[in-house]
């Protein structure tokens, strides 16, 4: 009955059921998916994962590239209903470059004003507020010394929220990004450097194909007095829903 021995009972239950998607993923062919991919692949020796190492990719591949997806959609949306006037020229946007249809790759590229309410919806509400780094050896950071093998958590929302780097920092203003070109350790939802996220991409990618096919079909609106709160896990996410 403790929350420890609950903890274990969960993680099982998600190790079973990865191994099931795993097991199902190998009797089918090569679908082209990410899964099979990292299924049929072989290392510079021939190797192909061990299952350990493919339930903890497969893992991975759900909270990293799905839940934070999912967030910063619905962080998109709420910041949409709530500043109309961006809303409707995201619209106007869309209705002339798409004219109702879904977008091809070639189009999103001239999605410009969705483009930048993607990266300013990433700034004031990054999906992941922290990130954690290991020090692979003594290092001095600031001022302060890191030994080797010290966790050092860094967070993306507090560096996008620095009036220093970006004035108005609470204000939703796409347009910042006319003009505002931040470092890549100034502007950092993905992380930065060797170890930045590698779906980062794909991820935004897939942000613009989702808003630019959703907002065309539907018009979504929160409840009137609906309180919304942020909930701080290892993602940002509306608390209890939105």
């Amino acid at each position: 009955g403790t929350p420890y021995y609950r903890f274990i009972r969960m993680s099982e239950a998600l190790d079973n059921a990865l191994q099931a998607i795993l097991a199902r993923k190998r009797r089918e062919a090569d679908a082209g998916d990410v899964l099979s991919m990292l299924i049929h692949m072989r290392d510079e020796n021939g190797e192909q994962m061990t299952e350990n190492e493919l339930v903890g990719q497969a893992n991975i591949l759900f909270f990293a590239g799905h839940e934070t997806t999912a967030n910063l959609l619905t962080w998109t949306l709420f910041l949409l209903n709530k500043h109309p006037d961006v809303y409707a020229r995201v619209m106007g946007e869309l209705d002339s470059v798409l004219g109702g249809a879904d977008p091809t790759v070639e189009q999103l590229g001239k999605l410009e004003v969705l483009d930048r309410v993607l990266k300013e919806s990433l700034r004031i509400l990054s999906p992941v507020p922290f990130l954690l780094r290991v020090a692979m050896e003594n290092t001095e950071l600031g001022g302060y010394r890191i030994p080797r093998g010290s966790e050092v958590i860094y967070s993306p929302y507090i560096t996008h929220h620095m009036p220093e780097i970006y004035p108005e920092p609470q204000r939703f203003n796409p347009d910042r990004w006319l003009n505002s070109s931040p470092s890549s350790y100034e502007y950092l939802p993905f992380g930065a450097g060797i170890s930045m996220c590698i779906g980062a991409t794909f991820a935004q990618m897939e942000a613009k194909i989702v808003l630019s096919t959703m907002l065309q079909r539907y018009h979504l609106a929160l409840p009137p007095e609906m309180p919304v709160n942020r909930s701080v896990m290892i993602t940002l996410s509306p608390k209890g829903g939105l």
